[in-house]
């Protein structure tokens, strides 16, 4: 058997003697080289079926879960905060922008929205001083 390829982490050997492929540690053989990447996808994609959804933090402490990857585009379908739709699993920057739901980072999102809230209350606080100062400088008559 000579290894042809590797195709999403599978080696593709072609068994000279009768002409069929093979992948490694998968059973049955395949005419075909493009009937072999076919079945690699359909296995890669029934690996990955299986882990979905996931719940997720976002990096902007954001709540949702990531239902579906593609590989290729490398771009995840996702539900965060009531929105769905397709996000990069990075940013710009290369930074990864979804975190697991586990339980440190649940308690950080926690005391997240409790900073969130006291600053809505110091802003608002701001704004009443603000209200409050006295004999303003124009120049208008």
């Amino acid at each position: 058997m000579i290894k042809i390829a590797e195709y999403k982490g599978y080696n593709i050997e072609f068994h000279e003697a009768i002409g069929e492929f093979y992948i490694d540690n998968v059973k049955g053989t395949f005419a075909t080289y493009a009937a072999t990447k076919t079945k690699i996808d359909r296995l890669v994609k029934s690996e990955v079926k299986g882990k979905f959804p996931i719940e997720v933090v976002t990096r902007s402490f954001g709540t949702g879960s990531i239902t579906s990857y593609n590989s290729e585009d490398k771009q995840a379908w996702s539900t965060i905060n009531g929105r769905r739709g397709k996000d990069n699993m990075v940013d710009y920057a290369g930074e990864p922008r979804f975190y697991a739901a586990n339980e440190n980072n649940l308690q950080l999102l926690g005391q997240y929205n409790d900073l969130q809230s006291q600053l809505a209350e110091l802003n608002k606080r701001c704004r009443e001083l603000e209200k409050r100062l006295t004999e303003p400088i124009t120049f208008e008559p």
